[in-house]
């Protein structure tokens, strides 16, 4: 059975990542921990890692870019720019 390290991040940067070990039925394989994000490595060993961010801290879009392969890839970031980048003050 798949094991998995659950990674839940703080709401703000200053906030402790929680982490916890689950098999794919959901069930626990360790019991649930607080601490500094890069203290979750010591945990991951051969797991997969699911990372859940809080939604505030998402964005969501689309955007219709006529492109294939490497011109979309490059032409991605310029697409997204409008909706990413802050007035100047």
């Amino acid at each position: 059975m798949s094991e998995f390290l659950v990674i839940r991040l703080g709401e703000k940067p200053d906030q402790l990542a929680q982490w916890i070990a689950v098999d794919s039925s959901g069930a626990r394989h360790s019991t649930p921990v607080a601490g500094a994000l890069s203290d979750a490595a010591v945990d991951i060993g051969s797991r997969q890692v699911i990372v859940l961010v809080p939604s505030a801290e998402v964005l969501s879009t689309t955007v219709d870019i006529p492109l294939k392969g490497a011109k979309l890839i490059a032409a991605l970031p310029f697409a997204l720019e409008e909706y990413l980048a802050d007035d100047i003050d």
